[in-house]
């Protein structure tokens, strides 16, 4: 069974929450509901040591989710946001996190992200395994820096250093300029979202190529790019045109 913690100042939310759980997802053991910042500090107090995962709603009167994380020491338990905001905070934290839930919440997304929850412990793959929960808030302002699950715990690296990411099935294999590659249990169409306010374009399904690390655009039969690392990836007949328009904008 996965322990769980709910924790959200409205108990409308917080009923309707383990309703669901106890209809759709009978693998998840509530050990108790908390309504604020310090009633969720004590919560997490008590069950610290059986605690798999936690409920987590971002915005409360008392204090918000992350102020609740930042308090709480080092994060060896799940995070599952539950949130009726999809802005600030979603695409810097879906990194931290191992995912986020919209409100109302839809039954088919809260299984899925229990699955995934699921497979973490089967496979004790420590996503939040001692997350410095100041690093996420610096990222959550600059998001100049990802916080990437790593098989020892988090790795973060600055975006910079990120020449691009490759999909590989369900996960995506991220090639940093110091040479190494790091496989994320995270798909590419999370990168893609998590990048894309940045240098960042996805030339191909299964390419996200971050512009500045782009040496050289080669005119062939589709285009294809020339990378720092001296790899060559192709562009997307139909993704070429919004390739060279977004290149263009970068030019002096």
């Amino acid at each position: 069974m996965i322990k769980a913690i709910i924790i959200d100042d409205e108990f409308s939310n917080r009923d309707v929450l383990k309703m669901l759980l106890d209809k759709h997802c009978k693998n998840v053991d509530i050990l108790t509901m908390a309504d604020s910042l310090p009633t969720g500090l004590a919560a997490l107090k008590k069950y610290r040591q059986e605690l798999d995962l936690i409920f987590l709603d971002i915005e409360m009167p008392s204090g918000s989710g992350f102020e609740l994380l930042e308090q709480s020491g080092d994060i060896d338990f799940h995070i599952i946001f539950t949130t009726a905001y999809d802005q600030y905070a979603i695409k810097a934290f879906k990194y931290a996190a191992l995912d986020y839930l919209l409100k109302p919440i839809d039954p088919a997304e809260l299984v899925k992200a229990v699955d995934k929850v699921e497979q973490r412990i089967r496979e004790k793959y420590p996503d939040q395994t001692f997350i410095n929960l100041k690093e996420l808030a610096y990222l959550n302002h600059k998001l100049n820096r990802i916080a990437l699950p790593t098989a020892n715990g988090l790795k973060f690296v600055g975006v910079d250093e990120l020449i691009r990411c490759e999909a590989e099935g369900s996960y995506t294999k991220v090639h940093l300029n110091d040479g190494t590659d790091l496989l994320v249990s995270k798909v590419l169409k999370d990168f893609e979202e998590l990048l894309a306010e940045l240098s960042f374009f996805r030339i191909h399904n299964s390419d996200l190529v971050n512009l500045a690390h782009v040496k050289e655009y080669v005119r062939n039969s589709g285009g294809s790019v020339i990378m720092s690392d001296g790899s060559e990836i192709m562009i997307s007949k139909r993704r070429k045109d919004a390739f060279l328009k977004k290149l263009n904008s970068m030019r002096i």
